[in-house]
């Protein structure tokens, strides 16, 4: 839940639409030295959620976000 208002400039929520269809992926160790953020390859497939105080946003846990 939003206690501030969020966008992209303000650190919102990023998922990557349908990523939810690609099953689970091996396990992965995000201390192991030299962890890239696959994130970080999303370019403009990533959509950003921007939220107002009060707003909820529920997503399931295969989203990569």
């Amino acid at each position: 839940m939003a206690l501030d208002p969020v966008d992209e400039e303000r650190g919102a929520l990023r998922v990557l639409p349908g990523s939810h269809r690609d099953g689970v992926g091996p396990p992965v160790d995000f201390l192991q030295p030299g962890f890239v953020d696959p994130a970080l390859s999303w370019g403009d497939d990533a959509v950003t959620v921007d939220a107002e105080p009060g707003d909820v946003v529920f997503f399931g846990p295969r989203l990569w976000h």
